[in-house]
């Protein structure tokens, strides 16, 4: 069967191949919904040798995926996926399909990214530059900045990227997470893998909050979200929650070390147990510890 092209991107086209589908990459550069009519010689291949690295790095970790194989120079065979463009159409019982999301890294301000800016739906200070000033076209990012947008949209939304606080919720120590465990043995049987000691899934949820509201505020927010007996609550102003640094709470139950156990020789003449009443039995070091009580 001769391939037949289906599906054309802003800088991806793809080609029914039947039993698979084919990605070829071209030269065309796209910002964030905007195409530039200039093109890069062999960015395509540059793309299409650097997503072949991440999906064989994922495999050998046992994370799969469609990938299939690389065509040189710039093209790749992958398996075919549903794609669904109405999100009510996704259920628990949804296999095979193309998840609608994509994770963009940005460096520089540039594209949407600096129109927002300047429409004020985003202000420089949330982004690490100083209050009340846009920067400029290209101004590098003081941190890289991570946002998470849609896919099958006529325009990529920005998935909550415009906020001002972020509250998590997640379960204290000790207490059963049932979703994540779940989530553990779903994950051990799609990738047929057994966590390392140390290793787990945990259970949280994250609400995004944008308005004139004081920490004080959002903490009371927070409080009618949560019961303090079994969640631990976490507010992050929105500067704090993209800090590349930010740990990430993990509900580990930690057991201090055992106490150490000392053997006492109580068979002792009548004047040295009643020193040992008086001043105690000696530790380790030869120090008593006090008097019986």
């Amino acid at each position: 069967m001769e391939k037949q092209l289906i599906r054309k991107g802003k800088v991806k086209e793809v080609y029914d191949l039947d039993d698979s589908l084919e990605f070829h990459f071209t030269d065309q550069v796209s910002v964030f919904d905007k195409i530039v009519p200039n093109l890069i010689p062999r960015k395509g291949e540059s793309l299409c040798r650097t997503a072949e690295y991440w999906f064989k790095r994922a495999a050998s970790s046992g994370i799969h995926s469609h990938f299939i194989e690389a065509i040189p120079p710039n093209g790749m065979r992958v398996k075919k996926v549903d794609v669904i463009a109405d999100y009510n159409r996704l259920t628990t019982l949804s296999k095979n399909y193309l998840i609608p999301l994509e994770v963009i890294c940005r460096y520089y301000v540039a594209g949407s990214m600096h129109d927002r800016l300047r429409r004020g739906e985003v202000l420089p200070e949330s982004l690490g530059f100083p209050a009340g000033k846009v920067p400029d076209y290209g101004a590098p990012f003081p941190e890289p900045l991570i946002e998470t947008t849609t896919k099958l949209e006529p325009v990529d939304r920005p998935l909550a990227s415009d906020f001002d606080y972020a509250i998590e919720i997640g379960f204290l120590p000790g207490v059963t997470d049932n979703v994540g465990h779940t989530a553990r043995e779903a994950i051990c049987d799609l990738l047929e893998c057994a966590f390392a000691p140390g290793e787990d899934v945990y259970f949280s949820q994250t609400a995004f909050l944008a308005g004139r509201l004081s920490a004080e505020q959002v903490e009371s927010i927070a409080g009618a979200f949560a019961n303090p007996l079994i969640h631990h609550t976490e507010v992050l102003s929105r500067q704090a929650w993209h800090r590349e640094d930010r740990a990430a709470y993990v509900p580990r139950v930690t057991l201090p070390p055992p106490a150490a156990v000392l053997e006492v020789d109580l068979a002792l003449p009548e004047a040295e147990l009643l020193r040992v009443g008086r001043e105690g039995i000696c530790d380790p070091r030869g120090v008593r510890r006090g008097r019986l009580r």
